[in-house]
């Protein structure tokens, strides 16, 4: 057995601000082409551009969950002499202040890899909130007194930018249960469809989902050692299955 954190959140609002803002957008005046964020990750966010224009910016349908004052480990690989800006709107004003920036650096690279960490701070309350992540040319992404662009909103050169969504939950909201490791979801994360492979004590039992929030979005029953389910309806994030509504048969899945 091993120990594994439920998100347990008491914030009745916590999923409606961050889908019905309105938000600015950074400018690049010559483009994207190889100016360009490459890959992200931070937890479950896990982002490649591959051959996907990189224009586009909208990817809020990842999302991951990070507890305030805790660091968490972020990368972010771009190309071509690209600085990196990480902002969250915390204030949900759509506007990506200074204050709201929680990195930004220039290193000379092609590509250049940026191994971070984020911490939200305590004073954000706990809520779902856009995060932004912007690949500067020559620039830090932050400083007012470089020539090719600053600020979350701002007019650049050359780049990119990415938003994805975050919640945001306070410390003592996280509840730890055990993993039964007797049971196992393939894959893990998932996009929708995966495994369900449980010992024969289970089998026959009854199940829920549920998600950050502690509400019941899937239930059923499990009828065979190995079954498959499907999620592909729910949005992403991190959901805890539990057995008989018991939380010493609890698995963690997430979907991306």
């Amino acid at each position: 057995m091993k120990k594994i954190y439920f998100v347990f959140l008491f914030c009745a609002g916590l999923f409606s601000q961050a889908s019905s803002q309105t938000y600015c957008a950074p400018t690049f005046l010559n483009g994207c082409f190889t100016w360009n964020n490459q890959y992200i990750e931070l937890d479950s966010i896990v982002w490649e551009l591959g051959v996907t224009d990189c224009a586009i910016s909208d990817y809020t349908a990842l999302s991951t969950t990070l507890t305030q004052d805790v660091p968490m480990a972020m990368t972010i690989t771009n190309g071509s002499w690209c600085g990196a800006g990480v902002w969250i709107d915390t204030n949900s004003d759509g506007a990506f202040d200074d204050s709201e920036n929680l990195y930004h650096s220039y290193q000379a690279g092609d590509p250049m890899t940026y191994d971070i960490q984020i911490t939200v701070p305590s004073t954000v309350a706990a809520g779902t909130y856009r995060m932004r992540v912007i690949a500067g040319w020559g620039s830090d992404c932050f400083d007012s007194t470089g020539t090719n662009g600053y600020g979350g909103c701002g007019s650049y050169q050359y780049g990119s930018y990415q938003d994805f969504t975050i919640h945001v939950v306070a410390p003592s909201s996280v509840i730890s249960v055990k993993e039964d490791m007797n049971v196992h979801v393939l894959p893990n994360p998932t996009q929708g469809t995966f495994q369900l492979n449980v010992p024969s004590s289970l089998v026959n039992s009854s199940y829920i989902l549920t998600n950050i929030v502690g509400e019941t979005v899937q239930s059923g029953k499990v009828t065979s050692l190995n079954a498959r389910l499907d999620i592909e309806n729910l949005p992403n994030g991190l959901y805890i299955m539990k057995f008989d509504n018991k939380l010493r048969n609890a698995v963690r899945i997430v979907k991306n």
